[in-house]
């Protein structure tokens, strides 16, 4: 009977161990699998919004900032942004912006047959690239983030084309404006809970020029147009200042 019991108890730490030696193996495993993950997660890359150029109706030009503005009423009531970006050692009153060049010399080809005198001026917005090492969320948001600015134009664009064109009337371009906003809410509020904690120099630009962009929106969601203002004009207006936030976003990170 003794030496039953014996065997039993042999038996018994043989199967023991082998179970402590299986559960060893599947946490060891469980955990490389964790930390795997994690490094998948967390991964050296950039955030990036690729350069671009796009194409101004400029309908004054002047190399002082002062002579330039003196122009700016005339071009608001003519529908156009009225909106004075320097170049070199030239400022320009601009009254609308094109992605493509040959929209932009349709455009002041139709100016200068009704009499207006008008010029293309190309801008170039330089490529935005940061590196680290960013979660996928953190990446995505990032990119997001960078690309808002170039996205808001292209809305807002075809938001004054449909206007001007009577397509809509200015309540409903109202509404999609207020939709734009909308959207650039979302993306200041992804943002912030993803990188608040993590600030650098460069995300805490990023970060302002979203919010500066989301208090234009505001406002044009309030502009109550008059006939020394049209609405058409404020849409452009803020797309150029959209625009010019992607820019000196760009110029501040080269």
């Amino acid at each position: 009977m003794t030496k039953i019991r014996k065997k039993n108890g042999k038996i018994f730490a043989i199967v023991s161990l082998l179970v402590c030696f299986c559960l060893s193996l599947t946490l060891a495993d469980l955990f490389s699998n964790v930390i795997t993950i994690k490094a998948f997660n967390n991964i050296s890359t950039t955030g990036k919004q690729t350069g671009y150029n796009f194409y101004a109706i400029s309908l004054f030009d002047a190399s002082s900032e002062s002579t330039a503005k003196e122009q700016v009423a005339n071009v608001i009531k003519q529908g156009g942004a009225g909106f004075v970006w320097q170049k070199e050692n030239k400022f320009y009153v601009l009254a609308s912006a094109y992605l493509e060049e040959n929209d932009a010399k349709m455009v002041k080809s139709n100016l200068e047959e009704n009499g207006t005198s008008a010029s293309v001026v190309k801008i170039h917005i330089p490529e935005i690239a940061i590196s680290g090492t960013f979660s996928s969320l953190e990446n995505t948001t990032l990119n997001s983030a960078l690309k808002c600015f170039k996205t808001t134009y292209e809305k807002l664009y075809d938001t004054s084309v449909s206007l001007d064109t009577n397509l809509k009337t200015e309540s409903e371009s109202k509404l999609e404006v207020n939709e734009i906003k909308n959207d650039i809410s979302k993306i200041e509020v992804a943002f912030s809970s993803v990188f608040d904690s993590k600030l650098t120099t460069n995300l805490l630009q990023i970060k302002i020029a979203i919010t500066s962009l989301l208090t234009y929106l505001e406002d044009l969601t309030k502009f109550e147009s008059n006939g020394a203002q049209p609405f058409s004009y404020k849409i452009k207006n803020i797309y150029l200042q959209s625009l010019y936030l992607n820019y000196t976003l760009c110029k501040d990170m080269i």
